[in-house]
């Protein structure tokens, strides 16, 4: 983590914006802080699952915002971006159910919608995002 905070001052786009920087790493600190303490030891796993959810959502929308600001990428960029957004949105959704379920708020028995259907559901799903890898 630390080697990530260096290297974002190290980033063209960053343009020495040590104050912005500053406050929202002291805020998140805080609020982190904040969370921890009052946590019980019980309750350890929902909340590493629901902060490992905004770790995945951040990631998601790191990568969408890249894909919008960059237009004109090479192949290869483009398809690590639409990887990024991919992966990013699959971790997420697991860890919002994985809250929901330590929560009590989801079931644990699995969700089968349409039956056999599902499997066309995923497989469009899948088409539909190699499709955008493609583009």
């Amino acid at each position: 983590m630390t080697l990530a905070i260096i290297a974002t001052f190290f980033v063209d786009d960053f343009d020495y914006q040590f104050a912005i920087f500053f406050v929202m790493f002291v805020s998140g600190g805080i609020l982190g802080c904040a969370m921890a303490l009052r946590v019980e030891m019980i309750n350890m796993s929902q909340m590493v699952a629901a902060l490992h959810s905004f770790v995945s959502l951040a990631a998601t929308l790191v990568s969408f915002g890249h894909y919008l600001l960059h237009t004109d990428q090479d192949n290869l960029a483009r398809i690590e971006t639409n990887l990024g957004v991919f992966i990013g949105a699959v971790i997420f959704t697991g860890s919002v159910v994985s809250w929901g379920k330590l929560e009590g708020f989801i079931r644990s028995q699995p969700l089968i919608i349409l039956g056999w259907g599902r499997h066309v559901i995923n497989i469009l799903c899948i088409a539909a995002c190699t499709r955008t890898f493609l583009l």
